[in-house]
């Protein structure tokens, strides 16, 4: 979840798009990409007012997914 481990269900897990470990994985050595978000469009891990020049650019661009 958004780069960090935490123990929590498979289903909670895939919920918020994270990748299970398995049951009984701990967090100890495990290191975790931030998954990408939809509407994050700079890819900087956060939706936030820099993704607005993204989406302007996709709508005048005709992109198929912005």
């Amino acid at each position: 979840m958004n780069g960090a481990c935490s123990p929590i269900s498979p289903d909670s897990c895939a919920t918020l798009s994270g990748v299970f470990g398995g049951v009984g994985t701990d967090c100890d050595g495990v290191t975790c990409e931030p998954a990408c978000c939809p509407g994050d469009l700079n890819s900087n891990h956060e939706i936030n007012g820099l993704d607005v020049q993204g989406l302007v650019d996709g709508l005048l661009q005709g992109a198929v997914c912005a």
